[in-house]
């Protein structure tokens, strides 16, 4: 592919591994949610994946409990890796497989061959057939263990292979919420009920009824 990254990508925000993600930390319990979809909503909104221009990889999660946090993070290649194990056999890997399986059959006959060619008197005619059929099966054996090693070969080429570079560790401080937000939110809140309370305040001035403001505010008593 021109584009590895983005199939890896692709596959940890698949359903297959986010599930085994929810299941191997019960996110479910973790996040209070009712379903698998909604538990599964969760974690894709507090996940973040993708790959810078140096072709890196980076994996971040929020979480409340910081080492859960660094967990998931992990968990997202643990699960990809064993995802990608379980995939469809590659060309090379199902050459492999098929001529793994002929080289058994093919062990099998050269032994019948070997145990047919000593049980036969060397002077009769059925011993030069044994023995050219012993022949033939020494043949079929060594081409079949030269493509298996080819095919073992290519098979090694074609794996996919993940290196971390640096995994995930416990966050020392929060990530959410920002303090400038809750600071500027405080003060937009004070900012809101100072207006209220010179409003109120002025209204009841202005009635005489300043004290009884006062007494529902519980600022005397």
């Amino acid at each position: 592919m021109k584009d590895p990254n983005a199939l890896y990508i692709t596959m940890m925000k698949s359903r297959a591994v986010t599930e085994k993600i929810v299941q191997r930390f019960d996110l479910q319990k973790a996040y209070g949610t009712k379903t698998l979809t909604d538990t599964l909503n969760v974690l894709e909104s507090v996940s973040r994946i993708g790959a810078g221009k140096d072709g890196v990889l980076a994996i971040e999660v929020d979480d409340r409990v910081p080492e859960r946090a660094a967990a998931l993070a992990n968990a997202y290649v643990d699960e990809l890796n064993k995802f990608m194990q379980t995939l469809a056999l590659t060309e090379a890997a199902q050459r492999r497989k098929f001529f793994e399986t002929q080289l058994k059959s093919a062990k099998d006959r050269l032994t019948d061959a070997e145990l047919l060619l000593d049980r036969t008197p060397n002077t009769s005619l059925q011993y030069m057939d044994a023995r050219r059929n012993l022949k033939f099966e020494e043949s079929v054996y060594e081409v079949l263990v030269k493509q298996f090693e080819i095919a073992k070969l290519d098979e090694s080429k074609d794996s996919p292979l993940i290196q971390v570079l640096d995994k995930a560790i416990t966050p020392e401080k929060k990530s959410k919420p920002k303090r400038t937000v809750i600071v500027a939110l405080s003060m937009t809140f004070a900012f809101l009920v100072s207006v209220l309370w010179l409003f109120f305040r002025e209204k009841f001035v202005k009635s005489g009824r300043l004290h009884e403001l006062r007494m529902r505010l519980g600022i005397e008593k």
